[in-house]
Formats: C-alpha cells, sequence, structure tokens
C-alpha cells in the first residue's frame, strides 16, 4: 500500500469513527490535524475543527487545538488570542493546551510574560511530563536566554523518564551545542534523536549544522 493509499484510509477511518461517536474529541482533533499537516487543506481543518465544537460546545482541549491553528497558520491571531484567554482560565484546561497556548504566544504574539507564565503553569500542573518541561526549557533558553534556568529545567525533564521524544532530545541537543558549547553531549543527543525519528528534516538539518562546525 502506497503512501496517498495509507492517508485516504486513516481519512476514512476517522470519518467513520466521527459518524459513529460524534462526541469523541480526539477523532476530531486526529481529523483536522490530518488536514492540516498532512494534506495542508487548511480551509477542511477549520471546517472539522468548527464541526467539532459545534458537536461538543465548550471542549477545553478542542478550543485549545482550533486556537493554536488559527495561531499558528495565521488565519486569525486575534480569535486566537481571545480563544486561549478564555481556556487558559478553565479549570479543566490541560497542561498540553497551556503548552500550546505558551508558544502561541511566545512565536505569534511575541509577549514572551504571558508566554512564560503559560508554560510554568503547564510545568506545575503537569509535574511529570518530560515533554511540557523539555517545551518550557526551549522556551526559556531561545525565548528569553535564559540558560541558566533553561539547563535546569532540561535536567528536570530527564529526572523524570527516559525522554523518546525526538523533538526534545534535538531542541536538548542543540541547546548543549550552542549554549553549553559541550559538543560531545550535543551529539550523544543528535544521535539518540535521529535514531527516534530518522525521518525529521530539521533535526537532520540542525546535525549537518553541528557537523559543520566541528569540522570548521
Amino acid at each position: 500500500m502506497n503512501e496517498s493509499n495509507m492517508a485516504d484510509g486513516l481519512f476514512e477511518t476517522l470519518r467513520n469513527k466521527i459518524k459513529a461517536d460524534p462526541t469523541n474529541a480526539f477523532h476530531y482533533s486526529d481529523l483536522a490535524t490530518l488536514y492540516w499537516h498532512v494534506e495542508d487543506e487548511q480551509d477542511r481543518a477549520e471546517r472539522v475543527y468548527a464541526t467539532a465544537l459545534k458537536a461538543i460546545p465548550g471542549h477545553t482541549g478542542l478550543t485549545g487545538e482550533y486556537a493554536y491553528f488559527l495561531g499558528k497558520t495565521g488565519r486569525d491571531v486575534a480569535k486566537a488570542r481571545t480563544m486561549f484567554a478564555k481556556v487558559a482560565t478553565a479549570p479543566d484546561v490541560s497542561g498540553h493546551t497551556l503548552t500550546q497556548a505558551g508558544e502561541f504566544f511566545w512565536q505569534v504574539v511575541e509577549d514572551l510574560d504571558i508566554a512564560d507564565a503559560l508554560y510554568a503553569e503547564a510545568a506545575a500542573k503537569n509535574r511529570d511530563d518530560e515533554i511540557i518541561r523539555g517545551l518550557y526549557a526551549d522556551f526559556l533558553w531561545r525565548g528569553v536566554g535564559n540558560g541558566a534556568k533553561a539547563k535546569a529545567t532540561f535536567a528536570a525533564a530527564f529526572k523524570i523518564d527516559q525522554i523518546e521524544d525526538e523533538a526534545i532530545l534535538a531542541g536538548f541537543a542543540v541547546f548543549l551545542w550552542q549554549s553549553e558549547k559541550d559538543l560531545e553531549a550535543a551529539e550523544k543527543y543528535f544521535q539518540l534523536s535521529l535514531a527516534e525519528e530518522p525521518e525529521q528534516e530539521w533535526i537532520y538539518d540542525a546535525y549537518e549544522a553541528f557537523q559543520a562546525e566541528r569540522r570548521a
């Protein structure tokens, strides 16, 4: 089965799951993500989010996913900001949604104070989530330039469990390379990252730049 047929099969499976259970938020989220990231069909992705929130009104996670989509694609930054402001204070808001809001305020709105508060709340809410701590550490380094706090936050993430997320491993490798100048440790974490996900182009690009600098 080629990739096109596999994608068609996933779309059909998710559409059938939504028909069978129209109140399952995960199915809508997965379908919208496929349209957005795999097919680059933003209009269809937005229609899925709109349909989902009609079927499950007020769902905090879906609202956050929709806000993230609107903000990261630039389709409606003002609406995304309003939606995130609402869900960030919801009693059932998840650490995942808070980190999405943090990334939005960091990279789209460029309000680092709000982003920092959101990342910190997410990390406090999910103390055993190494991915959230890793994302917060990345923000502390690249967003606000606090290398010492970033290093401590990365260390806290790695103490929780054996990290298998390629983005966190690669982010830590880049931090070790560019901030700590620890090239041997950076090499180790680049290799771990590539072993987890050998097809991430941005990781290869970062690793090639790292190798080029070592050879220079």
